[in-house]
């Protein structure tokens, strides 16, 4: 019983950590779409 719930308070964890590295590459990238987005609005403006 203690076995299978550190289990499963570890496959818990590790969905965690993966979603949080996901949503931080999807920040990343989307940090990065509204840089270009921005520099090109500039530039037009320019």
């Amino acid at each position: 019983m203690i076995y299978s719930k550190n289990n499963f308070l570890f496959i818990f964890y590790v969905k965690m950590v993966i979603l949080v590295s996901h949503y931080r590459k999807l920040g990343f990238s989307l940090q990065i779409i509204k840089f270009k987005h921005f520099n090109f609005l500039s530039v037009e403006n320019m």
